[in-house]
């Protein structure tokens, strides 16, 4: 455990909170891996992980496709290079960890990278991704825990149609004097 909280194998995860950011993905950077395995020495680099992002972007702008690249090389190394590198007249500059794209080219991947993460979040869960909400897509892609619909949910969209227990406007009270709604009335 360290002070921003507990190591997984792959995540780096903030204490306090259910993101978990992929940080052991940039692995799977080719310029990363060929200079890991290069390597006969320990030895110290410096890399800027946003390139010159910050130069066009603002710097949440920067991070929140950072987060993007990582989740989806991650979730599918293989398609992510190819979206990163859409023809062979993309490269990457001696001084960069990522491929020199425009800004208008950018947007292309990063919608193109949100699509990827999102089909294999829908494709594990049996989940429909059309059907996710603005905060449960950033959830996703933050990688963030968020449970797929509930048996609960299907229950309560099931029990009207058959017995009409539904009733939203029952009052409840516990023993502790604690007040509530109950989407059932018994």
């Amino acid at each position: 455990m360290s002070e921003f909280g507990p190591r997984t194998a792959s995540h780096a995860t903030h204490a306090g909170s259910e993101l978990q950011l992929p940080f052991q993905a940039c692995l799977k950077v080719e310029k990363f891996g060929d200079l890991i395995l290069k390597a006969t020495e320990p030895q110290m680099v410096l890399f800027n992980i946003y390139d010159d992002w910050l130069k066009t972007i603002s710097s949440y702008t920067a991070f929140s496709r950072l987060i993007l690249v990582l989740r989806a090389l991650h979730v599918a190394q293989d398609r992510t290079k190819v979206i990163l590198r859409p023809d062979k007249t993309v490269v990457t500059e001696p001084h960069h960890v990522w491929p020199t794209l425009t800004d208008e080219q950018w947007v292309r991947v990063e919608v193109a990278l949100k699509d990827l993460i999102l089909a294999d979040y829908g494709k594990k869960n049996n989940v429909n991704v059309a059907s996710l909400t603005q905060s449960e897509i950033r959830d996703v892609i933050l990688g963030m825990e968020i449970a797929p619909p509930s048996k609960l949910g299907v229950l309560y969209l099931a029990v009207p149609r058959c017995c009409g227990a539904f009733t939203p406007s029952t009052r409840v009270v516990s023993r502790r004097g604690g007040r509530g709604w109950s989407l059932f009335r018994f």
